[in-house]
């Protein structure tokens, strides 16, 4: 063997100057607005189950990944989404006072391309509605100097013309909703939950 203290250092021959990426900049940005509204940034497991991702959001099941050989049910697939890891950190802290309010920007993989996508989340639960979440939204435009268009959009986790969808130019980017009290009880919570999900690689194109 060759013992680590005889090793001579040497400088590698590398002329390149390391910068940030881009993409990891704009999150910055977007994380800051978030926060300066008042939200609680959280980082949450990529891992989920089909019951979180779908039968508690009380959508039909949709292409998503699955790990070959999963040792439990709650890790058995890649989230497609991040919504339903917000609502699980809003389930773990039933405990502490309304409103909560909590956002994400994390990683899902959407199929048949399998393809990594970076995406934020911002839930609000309490005596909330709609506008809860269209006044956080409202925070981002004004940070990233974009204009979103919301149009009415019917979505099985949301309620009857308190949804929308979200988008700049004539490309849509996500959603924003008050979700239906059924989701929510499937979820433990005793409170209405408002929020919105926009796929963040899409959205640095119009910044």
């Amino acid at each position: 063997a060759y013992r680590y203290n005889n090793i001579e250092p040497e400088l590698p021959e590398v002329d390149q100057i390391g910068s940030e990426n881009e993409l990891e900049e704009f999150s910055k940005v977007v994380r800051e607005a978030l926060i300066g509204s008042g939200a609680l940034e959280t980082h949450t497991f990529t891992l989920s189950s089909k019951r979180k991702l779908f039968d508690n959001m009380e959508m039909d099941e949709r292409p998503h990944a699955s790990m070959a050989n999963a040792l439990t049910e709650d890790y058995e697939v890649v989230r497609s989404w991040m919504t339903p890891s917000i609502f699980e950190v809003l389930k773990e802290n039933r405990h502490h006072s309304y409103p909560q309010t909590f956002f994400e920007v994390g990683e899902v993989v959407e199929m048949p391309e399998a393809e990594n996508k970076k995406k934020i989340c911002y839930l609000k639960a309490g005596d909330v509605d709609y506008t809860d979440a269209r006044k956080a939204l409202q925070v981002l435009e004004n940070a990233l100097g974009l204009e979103f268009v919301l149009e009415q959009e019917h979505y099985e986790y949301g309620k009857s013309k308190r949804s929308a969808k979200i988008s700049i130019e004539g490309e849509e980017i996500g959603y924003i909703c008050e979700f239906k009290d059924g989701v929510a009880d499937n979820w433990g919570l005793d409170v209405s939950v408002s929020g919105f999900e926009i796929d963040l690689e899409e959205l640095e194109e119009f910044y």
